[in-house]
């Protein structure tokens, strides 16, 4: 509904008859309406195709075992592996809730570039953590 209301709302105009103007309205929301269900399908089809990569991505015997460690003694020695300010990095944004523009002043950095970082970091974590395993 939100899309047709913001269609009306920049396309609207002035009509001759009240018939044409509920002609033009109901072709407007007709509209909406479709392409919500096309945008909705694309992407649902995009995160299946997300799924089926990382599930190609993932090596066979990186399997999550079930009773191997706990989750919070892997992250403290995965993150034990890292250097002492990228730990604290990821420490300070995930265990203490530093948002990322606090990060960004603290270290007088862009927050994009905290952005970044963190994303190579949790790449890096996660390739500690399998070989852990």
């Amino acid at each position: 509904m939100q899309q047709g209301y913001l269609r009306v709302a920049r396309h609207v105009r002035p009509f001759a008859a009240e018939g044409d103007f509920w002609n033009w309205l109901c072709c407007v929301v007709r509209c909406a309406a479709v392409d919500h269900g096309r945008n909705a399908s694309r992407r649902l089809a995009l995160l299946e195709k997300l799924a089926h990569w990382r599930a190609a991505q993932a090596p066979e015997d990186a399997q999550w075992p079930a009773a191997a460690q706990p989750a919070s003694a892997l992250v403290e020695e995965a993150l034990g592996k890292l250097p002492g300010d990228e730990a604290a990095l990821v420490r300070r944004k995930y265990c203490d809730g530093w948002s990322t523009q606090e990060l960004a002043a603290d270290l007088g950095i862009t927050p994009k570039a905290i952005e970044n970082r963190l994303a190579r970091l949790r790449e890096r974590l996660r390739e500690i953590i399998l070989h852990i395993q």
